[in-house]
């Protein structure tokens, strides 16, 4: 599947993906919630904040008519060459409307014309991992109650070089 050529982070007047600033962490906390139970248990969220504090490398929030909607990082692996999508979320109320395609395909286009990578990886739950088969994104392998009880682990690789 090929992958989107925009890497403008000024997507359309009313849509604009930006760098995350720390002032948007209480915002993104109120959108996560907006996704437990269905996406996320709620024991993540403490881990959630501890990646905003300690472990973010690239980090974008996505804005809807100046509103912060959503956000999703990037994360690199170097020693096995890999940059990882994390901690992907939108709004509940805005799901279905192209916003989270959006985060993706800039995230991917990230990789390829600011790093060297050209492996990523995605580790989600059973309830999103189609969303991202729809980006070329394959099924490694799966792990029962990995995040939380009936919340499984499903890592899933795309080859940049094959896109």
């Amino acid at each position: 599947m090929p992958v989107a050529t925009f890497i403008s982070l000024n997507i359309c007047p009313v849509i604009n993906i930006r760098p995350y600033k720390p002032d948007d962490a209480e915002s993104l906390l109120e959108i996560f919630d907006t996704n437990v139970p269905a996406y996320f248990h709620s024991s993540e969220r403490q881990e959630l904040v501890e990646y905003l504090d300690k472990e973010r490398e690239d980090y974008f929030v996505i804005e809807y008519q100046n509103t912060v909607v959503g956000a999703g990082g990037i994360n690199y692996i170097g020693a096995e060459g890999q940059a990882r999508l994390s901690w992907d979320f939108i709004h509940a109320s805005y799901h279905g409307q192209g916003l989270g395609r959006l985060l993706v395909e800039h995230r991917i286009n990230w990789v390829l014309s600011k790093t060297a990578y050209r492996q990523m990886i995605v580790r989600t739950a059973q309830f999103t991992y189609l969303f991202y088969a729809k980006f070329g994104f394959s099924l490694v392998r799966t792990e029962p109650d990995y995040w939380a009880k009936g919340y499984d682990l499903y890592l899933m690789m795309l080859d940049l070089d094959q896109n």
